[in-house]
């Protein structure tokens, strides 16, 4: 993590699966806590899950760095309240953990916008004279799913949006080979322990790749159903075998069928559609940024390649699914 350096102002981190910029930007935020007093906000998962990872992986939780996930997405009460709490607790650093949770629905109508967002951590940063690092997921071409896996091009600034690319100082670009699905290097050894960041915008405009091994960092660990390496899955076998894949990622291809974009009582866009392979149909439904982010593919005959991940309910014990990726296959 010594490597990673901040630059006054916005520092974002981007990759294709926010969660495994989670694991990544808490150790970074675990290790900053040596020397800074550091806030890491989530709104993903719940406080215990991330001091249990640090505590497995770093040995420790460094007594500087507070992990907070009880503020709600970022609304206006909200960004009073976390104003307050920032300017109070005298934060040096503040992590916002997957920017894509929280985008400002400005006109209420599911028009969601990074901008206030931007312009929120913005304010705090010339308020509260504090250093700001944000994740965020990138989509759409860095990785093309349909060739060969060696033939990725690694993240560029173009798959930031503008405002992103503007309102940002120093910018990061990360890819796991075997998260994408690439369990071999040109050579054939595993990719699993490594790690690569893309330097992509800083005061120095220097551009150049950190390589991570995870064998040092220890972020990631193959257990039984742990590992963030999505596995190709057939429809028939995906109904069938649902509750045996909880915790697992899927990539599924079909064609779109059946497509519905609807509207809520409350003026929410939502749609519900069929993806069918030669075995099967899966019904899939997206709702608020994820409608936002992935309708222009949900037409019907569009092909798909679909990623998801299986999740079960800790309380009612349902599974569920949650849409990592749709790229055109």
């Amino acid at each position: 993590m010594e490597q990673l350096s901040i630059a006054k102002g916005l520092t974002v981190i981007g990759s294709r699966y926010t969660e495994d910029l989670t694991w990544l930007t808490l150790k970074w935020a675990n290790y900053l806590a040596k020397t800074d007093k550091v806030l890491f906000l989530n709104w993903t998962y719940y406080t215990k899950k991330l001091n249990n990872f640090l505590e497995e992986s770093d040995g420790k939780v460094e007594p500087n760095l507070t992990i907070n996930t009880s503020f709600n997405k970022l609304e206006i009460s909200t960004c009073i309240e976390l104003f307050g709490y920032i300017k109070n607790q005298n934060f040096d650093i503040v992590f916002f953990d997957n920017i894509d949770a929280f985008r400002f629905d400005i006109h209420g109508d599911d028009n969601y916008s990074e901008k206030p967002v931007l312009d929120f951590m913005q304010f705090l940063i010339n308020e509260l004279s504090i250093k700001i690092i944000f994740n965020t997921s990138l989509h759409d071409n860095y990785l093309d799913y349909s060739k060969d896996y060696m033939t990725r091009e690694a993240p560029v600034l173009k798959n930031f949006s503008r405002d992103m690319v503007n309102n940002c100082e120093h910018i990061y670009g990360f890819v796991r080979l075997f998260s994408l699905g690439i369990e071999q290097d040109e050579t054939g050894k595993s990719t699993f322990d490594k790690l690569e960041i893309h330097n992509l915008k800083n005061p120095s405009d220097s551009s150049d790749v950190i390589k991570l091994d995870n064998r040092k960092y220890n972020i990631y660990k193959q257990e039984n159903g742990g590992s963030y390496l999505p596995e190709e899955i057939e429809i028939v076998e995906l109904v069938s075998n649902i509750r045996e894949l909880v915790g697992k990622y899927l990539i599924f291809k079909g064609v779109v069928s059946n497509s519905r974009h609807k509207t809520t009582t409350n003026s929410r866009s939502y749609c519900v559609f069929d993806v069918n392979d030669d075995s099967g149909i899966f019904e899939l439904c997206l709702f608020s940024e994820n409608y936002q982010l992935y309708k222009k593919y949900l037409e019907n005959g569009y092909f798909l390649e679909i990623t998801i991940k299986i999740d079960r309910s800790p309380f009612t014990n349902s599974i569920s699914y949650a849409v990592e990726s749709i790229t055109y296959a």
